[in-house]
């Protein structure tokens, strides 16, 4: 995962924006108003570099509306100062354990799950969400004392994944439990003044839009263009922005443009 702006490739990542793009725990008052993400909202990703901001910081935030950062390694007092004219998107992992957390150690042995494929990191299961919810409400509260206008929650599609011992991909009861998490995020970010990003898990995009502001998408256009034009009913028809990202240079968003994404 890394970073660009329209003009600069850090890896060969392609930064676009498509503009086509119960648990009460939580509860608390409202501390403000939720972000709104309209269609066409453009955005800065500062988040996704392999040193946590190396190299990202330097990407250009002009005359974007919106900038992802990573809610741990970012300070408060530049997220501060980001937000004076944009909406900071604070980026964390909500169904991953990343060792180099300061929190890592937080989340419950019997709830990891297996390795994630090319990363250093393990799952979650889902099925054990109401032991490890404290763990990301805690994150979501460091990103409202640090500032953040919104998350990203990241991997919040274990269901679709070989993520848990003795059971396979898109299990039934996963993916139950996967849908019962997800709105949680959804609702416990709202619930803060928040607004929340759905990453990926395109398979419940029409369940779980009521719950979430905008929704990021990696890599529909280069795997599979029908995904794409999945968030047309639920996001865009709302006028809820959709931010894309793909990872195989420029010619990957060319199915961007019968689909009238903002490149």
């Amino acid at each position: 995962m890394s970073i660009i702006n329209n003009s600069f490739i850090f890896l060969s990542l392609v930064t676009c924006i498509i503009i086509v793009t119960v648990d009460l725990s939580f509860a608390s008052p409202v501390r403000r108003s939720t972000p709104k993400f309209p269609v066409g909202t453009s955005f800065q990703n500062r988040a996704w570099c392999p040193d946590y901001g190396s190299g990202c910081n330097d990407a250009s935030v002009d005359g974007r509306d919106a900038v992802i950062v990573d809610l741990f390694y970012t300070s408060e007092s530049e997220i501060r100062s980001l937000g004076n004219n944009r909406i900071v998107i604070c980026y964390l992992s909500a169904g991953t354990v990343e060792p180099n957390r300061p929190d890592a150690d937080d989340f419950p042995d019997h709830c990891l799950g297996k390795g994630m494929s090319g990363w250093n990191e393990k799952w979650l299961d889902v099925r054990c969400q109401d032991d490890f919810k404290h763990v990301i409400r805690a994150r979501v509260d460091l990103a409202v004392s640090k500032g953040c206008h919104a998350i990203e929650f990241d991997n919040v599609d274990c269901w679709e994944n070989d993520c848990v011992s003795g059971k396979s991909k898109f299990d039934s009861e996963l993916e139950q439990e996967q849908l019962r998490y997800n709105k949680y995020l959804g609702e416990m970010a709202k619930s803060k003044g928040l607004a929340a990003g759905l990453k990926n898990d395109v398979h419940h995009l029409a369940q779980l839009e009521p719950y979430f502001e905008f929704a990021i998408n990696e890599q529909c256009q280069e795997a599979n263009k029908e995904w794409c034009q999945k968030y047309t009913s639920p996001f865009i028809n709302k006028n809820k922005a959709v931010l894309a990202t793909e990872y195989k240079g420029s010619s990957a968003c060319s199915i961007g443009n019968d689909l009238n994404f903002y490149q």
